[in-house]
């Protein structure tokens, strides 16, 4: 049995069905793992399967309605229920509604994860409809954006200077002290008496050396778990 990196077993079943090969299955799932996209639209990029193919085997398999959304018309109300963000974020689009039941469209219906995030952010039950990625990306251009999006991805694409200090944070911050130092042994002759020739607290020279050397290890710890608790969380 394959791992779950191949969507949930997706890679299983399609191999069973004669739908891929081995070698096919096996180079999509490191694309997967390098780019987080789902199995079957990398699998339909690298030619092993047609869209239309991977649309029937979903229908046939889970039982899915195959939507069209080029000519279907979303009603305002349902974009009210998925933020722009969460749409995006999971590759969904509102297709309808049915009672208690928001019907939405989506390449992977397999994808047991997002149907069950989906669910408890929006409160509703979710029924997955399948359509192409074409169709899905397409609908998600025409997403109304709210000044609360506009904030949201205000937060998550900073800008250029803004994407500087992330990376620069780290390295600046953490080797400042180290830098210090070394450029004060370099041109300060009193500081080099102080602290090599004359150690302070009875230290010798190379008691002296090893203790910066500690001390800097143990900043740049504390900065490295600042900058991802606080700069950078997506390091965690």
């Amino acid at each position: 049995m394959r791992s779950e990196s191949y969507g949930g077993n997706l890679g299983d079943l399609l191999l069973r069905d004669g739908l891929v090969t081995n070698d096919a299955l096996d180079e999509a799932v490191k694309r997967q793992q390098q780019t987080n996209q789902p199995l079957g639209r990398i699998l339909v990029e690298m030619n092993a399967i047609s869209e239309s193919v991977k649309l029937n085997f979903f229908h046939k398999r889970f039982g899915h309605e195959i939507v069209s959304l080029r000519d279907h018309k979303i009603p305002d109300i349902l974009y009210t229920y998925i933020p722009r963000s969460t749409a995006l974020k999971y590759r969904v689009v509102p297709y309808k509604l049915e009672g208690d039941t928001l019907v939405v469209a989506m390449e992977d219906p397999s994808n047991l994860v997002t149907l069950d995030n989906l669910k408890v952010q929006i409160g509703l039950k979710i029924r997955p409809v399948i359509a192409s990625y074409s169709d899905i990306e397409a609908a998600l251009e025409q997403f109304p954006q709210t000044e609360e999006d506009e904030a949201e991805e205000a937060v998550a694409a900073p800008s250029g200077g803004g994407k500087l200090f992330k990376y620069l944070f780290f390295p600046v911050v953490a080797f400042l002290p180290l830098a210090t130092v070394i450029a004060l042994l370099l041109f300060s002759d009193d500081f080099q008496k102080r602290v090599l020739l004359h150690p302070p607290w009875g230290f010798d020279t190379q008691d002296m050396v090893l203790s910066i050397v500690l001390l800097w290890g143990l900043w740049s710890l504390i900065i490295y778990e600042l900058d991802g608790l606080f700069v950078n969380p997506e390091k965690r």
